[in-house]
């Protein structure tokens, strides 16, 4: 999965890696999500208390939704509804550019300032 370095976490073997395995997957039984399928990780009581045990509480869900479903939703962040509904327009929005326009601004490139 790395290369050389057996520290290393690279995300471009981990994404080879799951593409071939999914390409196992039996999905001649798929179902569509259901009411309940999805977690919900609600953040209000670790925002309102603090707490090590409601911190805790949280980041078992969130491993369990990991682990066992793959996605989840988060709510009670705080994060307003305008701020989010501006952020989701804006993927859109970047969404319908080009291709020619999306490769312009690749930030994966030698010669982009992180690398």
């Amino acid at each position: 999965m790395s290369t050389g370095n057996s520290k290393h976490f690279d995300p471009f073997e981990k994404e080879k890696q799951l593409q071939a395995e999914s390409k196992a997957w039996d999905l001649s039984d798929a179902k569509e999500a259901g009411d309940g399928d999805i977690p919900i990780i609600d953040l209000s009581d670790y925002f309102a208390s603090g707490s090590e045990e409601s911190l805790k509480a949280v980041a078992d869900q969130l491993r369990t939704a990991c682990e066992e479903v793959g996605f989840f939703s988060i709510i009670g962040h705080g994060v307003p509804t305008q701020l989010m509904d501006t952020t989701f327009e804006q993927v859109r929005e970047f969404h319908r550019l080009s291709p020619e326009a999306k490769q312009a601004i690749l930030m994966d490139r030698p010669e982009w300032p992180v690398g």
